[in-house]
């Protein structure tokens, strides 16, 4: 029997961080989708929003604590990876995006072309490939 993810002595409880770092790929994923052209019905609109809120909430934070500390514009540590203000105002420019495209806005060219500035910044950091998304293609 194939057995897929970590072994069970690597394994441990999601935090916050795990919980974010999905989002963001989720976020990822749906940014590309629209900006592919494929159809928004209202499932997808209204996921985009709560995923949007949910981001865009968490990175202000996270960016109130990076400016305020004493040490500011300094890095977040979470596991291996470290993660800049820059890539916090990233995702949350990102977020925002995706919360107009969820309350039914559309996106002019150059938009397109910041959305996807914002999704390149957050893939190189995350080292998140969008085209590996082999696993989500429905035969």
């Amino acid at each position: 029997m194939l057995s897929l993810g970590a072994p069970p002595s690597e394994t441990r409880e999601m935090d916050i961080n795990d919980i974010f770092i999905a989002r963001t790929k989720l976020m990822i994923i749906m940014a590309k989708a629209y900006l592919d052209g494929f159809p928004l019905g209202d499932l997808q609109r209204r996921a985009m929003l709560e995923n949007a809120l949910h981001l865009e909430t968490d990175c202000i934070t996270v960016l109130a604590d990076l400016i305020s500390g004493p040490d500011r514009f300094v890095y977040k540590r979470i596991g291996e990876s470290e993660f800049d203000h820059k890539f916090y105002w990233k995702a949350n420019l990102l977020a925002v995006m995706i919360k107009a495209v969820g309350q039914g806005y559309t996106l002019k060219k150059y938009q397109r072309g910041e959305m996807q500035d914002y999704i390149d910044h957050t893939c190189k950091t995350l080292m998140f490939r969008p085209g590996d998304w082999y696993f989500l293609q429905v035969p």
